[in-house]
Protein backbone atom coordinates (compact mmCIF):
# COMPACT_ATOMS: atom_id res chain seq x y z
CA UNK A 1 0.00 0.00 0.00
CA UNK A 2 2.97 2.53 1.10
CA UNK A 3 4.67 1.39 -1.78
CA UNK A 4 1.33 1.92 -4.42
CA UNK A 5 1.15 5.97 -2.67
CA UNK A 6 4.57 6.48 -3.67
CA UNK A 7 4.01 5.64 -7.07
CA UNK A 8 0.61 7.57 -7.06
CA UNK A 9 2.58 10.21 -5.74
CA UNK A 10 5.29 10.09 -8.67
CA UNK A 11 2.95 9.31 -11.27
CA UNK A 12 1.40 13.00 -10.21
CA UNK A 13 4.67 15.38 -9.55
CA UNK A 14 5.68 13.72 -12.88
CA UNK A 15 2.21 15.01 -14.70
CA UNK A 16 2.12 18.44 -13.10
CA UNK A 17 5.82 19.09 -13.83
CA UNK A 18 4.97 18.33 -17.45
CA UNK A 19 2.25 20.47 -17.38
CA UNK A 20 3.46 23.39 -16.26
CA UNK A 21 3.48 26.14 -18.70
CA UNK A 22 6.99 26.98 -19.76
CA UNK A 23 8.39 30.95 -20.98
CA UNK A 24 9.56 28.88 -23.86
CA UNK A 25 6.08 27.99 -25.13
CA UNK A 26 5.34 31.18 -27.35
CA UNK A 27 2.84 31.77 -29.74
CA UNK A 28 4.72 33.68 -32.72
CA UNK A 29 3.81 36.84 -32.52
CA UNK A 30 4.94 40.58 -34.20
CA UNK A 31 7.91 41.09 -32.27
CA UNK A 32 9.78 44.55 -32.19
CA UNK A 33 13.90 44.49 -30.66
CA UNK A 34 14.72 47.45 -29.14
CA UNK A 35 18.41 48.95 -29.08
CA UNK A 36 18.70 47.38 -24.93
CA UNK A 37 17.66 44.07 -26.02
CA UNK A 38 14.15 44.60 -25.48
CA UNK A 39 11.33 42.64 -27.26
CA UNK A 40 8.25 44.16 -27.23
CA UNK A 41 5.11 41.52 -28.49
CA UNK A 42 1.81 42.44 -29.26
CA UNK A 43 -0.69 39.92 -27.71
CA UNK A 44 -4.16 39.75 -30.02
CA UNK A 45 -5.93 38.36 -27.23
CA UNK A 46 -8.10 40.40 -24.81
CA UNK A 47 -8.07 40.37 -21.42
CA UNK A 48 -8.51 42.87 -18.14
CA UNK A 49 -5.41 44.61 -17.22
CA UNK A 50 -4.96 42.15 -14.31
CA UNK A 51 -4.96 39.17 -16.56
CA UNK A 52 -2.75 40.98 -19.02
CA UNK A 53 -0.07 41.64 -16.02
CA UNK A 54 -0.45 37.38 -15.87
CA UNK A 55 -0.29 36.77 -19.11
CA UNK A 56 2.89 38.96 -19.57
CA UNK A 57 4.66 38.02 -16.30
CA UNK A 58 3.55 33.90 -17.02
CA UNK A 59 4.78 33.58 -20.72
CA UNK A 60 7.27 36.82 -20.63
CA UNK A 61 8.76 39.36 -18.24
CA UNK A 62 6.16 41.84 -17.81
CA UNK A 63 3.69 44.48 -19.50
CA UNK A 64 5.50 46.98 -21.92
CA UNK A 65 7.13 49.48 -19.41
CA UNK A 66 7.56 53.19 -21.55
CA UNK A 67 10.60 54.63 -20.17
CA UNK A 68 11.39 56.93 -22.93
CA UNK A 69 10.60 58.55 -26.14
CA UNK A 70 12.30 55.56 -28.49
CA UNK A 71 10.99 52.66 -26.50
CA UNK A 72 7.05 54.82 -27.02
CA UNK A 73 8.09 54.71 -30.82
CA UNK A 74 8.64 50.85 -30.14
CA UNK A 75 5.16 50.14 -28.69
CA UNK A 76 3.54 52.25 -30.90
CA UNK A 77 4.98 50.57 -33.94
CA UNK A 78 3.84 47.38 -32.31
CA UNK A 79 0.53 48.13 -31.64
CA UNK A 80 -2.57 46.71 -34.15
CA UNK A 81 -5.29 47.72 -32.09
CA UNK A 82 -7.51 50.91 -31.27
CA UNK A 83 -6.46 51.24 -27.54
CA UNK A 84 -4.29 48.12 -25.86
CA UNK A 85 -3.09 48.15 -22.91
CA UNK A 86 0.50 49.48 -21.41
CA UNK A 87 1.73 48.09 -18.09
CA UNK A 88 1.06 51.40 -16.19
CA UNK A 89 -1.85 51.59 -13.45
CA UNK A 90 -2.36 53.68 -10.33
CA UNK A 91 -1.67 52.34 -7.26
CA UNK A 92 -3.60 52.53 -3.61
CA UNK A 93 -1.75 55.81 -3.39
CA UNK A 94 -3.33 56.98 -6.31
CA UNK A 95 0.02 57.35 -8.05
CA UNK A 96 0.93 56.16 -11.64
CA UNK A 97 3.19 53.14 -11.59
CA UNK A 98 5.09 50.59 -14.17
CA UNK A 99 3.89 47.24 -14.14
CA UNK A 100 7.88 45.82 -13.46
CA UNK A 101 8.70 48.76 -10.89
CA UNK A 102 10.52 51.09 -13.38
CA UNK A 103 11.11 54.15 -11.56
CA UNK A 104 10.84 56.31 -15.06
CA UNK A 105 8.79 59.59 -15.23
CA UNK A 106 8.19 59.67 -19.07
CA UNK A 107 4.42 59.96 -20.08
CA UNK A 108 2.94 60.45 -22.88
CA UNK A 109 -0.54 61.22 -22.06
CA UNK A 110 -3.15 62.84 -24.58
CA UNK A 111 -4.01 66.01 -24.45
CA UNK A 112 -7.16 65.23 -22.25
CA UNK A 113 -5.69 62.71 -20.14
CA UNK A 114 -5.48 61.05 -17.92
CA UNK A 115 -9.45 62.59 -16.82
CA UNK A 116 -9.79 60.52 -13.54
CA UNK A 117 -12.78 59.21 -13.86
CA UNK A 118 -14.19 57.10 -11.78
CA UNK A 119 -12.50 53.88 -11.85
CA UNK A 120 -10.36 54.31 -14.37
CA UNK A 121 -6.77 52.98 -13.44
CA UNK A 122 -5.18 51.26 -16.12
CA UNK A 123 -3.51 52.87 -19.24
CA UNK A 124 -3.83 52.41 -22.70
CA UNK A 125 -2.02 53.24 -25.73
CA UNK A 126 -4.41 54.47 -28.62
CA UNK A 127 -3.08 53.61 -32.16
CA UNK A 128 -5.61 56.55 -33.91
CA UNK A 129 -3.78 59.08 -31.18
CA UNK A 130 -0.16 58.22 -32.77
CA UNK A 131 0.02 56.01 -29.40
CA UNK A 132 -0.87 58.45 -26.83
CA UNK A 133 -2.01 57.34 -23.61
CA UNK A 134 -5.96 56.94 -21.96
CA UNK A 135 -6.54 56.16 -18.79
CA UNK A 136 -9.31 53.17 -19.07
CA UNK A 137 -11.02 51.00 -16.48
CA UNK A 138 -8.82 48.13 -15.71
CA UNK A 139 -11.62 45.70 -15.85
CA UNK A 140 -11.90 46.07 -19.75
CA UNK A 141 -10.74 43.45 -22.25
CA UNK A 142 -8.20 44.69 -24.25
CA UNK A 143 -5.31 43.51 -26.55
CA UNK A 144 -2.20 43.91 -24.85
CA UNK A 145 1.89 44.64 -24.97
CA UNK A 146 4.03 41.97 -23.38
CA UNK A 147 8.27 42.90 -23.18
CA UNK A 148 11.25 39.99 -22.69
CA UNK A 149 14.25 40.78 -21.63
Amino acid sequence: EARQQRICSRSWLTLSLASAPSKQQKAPQNLVYLYDKREYVFINNKKTWSEAQSYCREHYTDMASVRNENEREMVYAAGKDNHFWIGLSKDINNTWKWSDQSSSSFRYWNSNQPDNTYNTNCAAASVKDQGQWHNIECGEQRPFICHEI
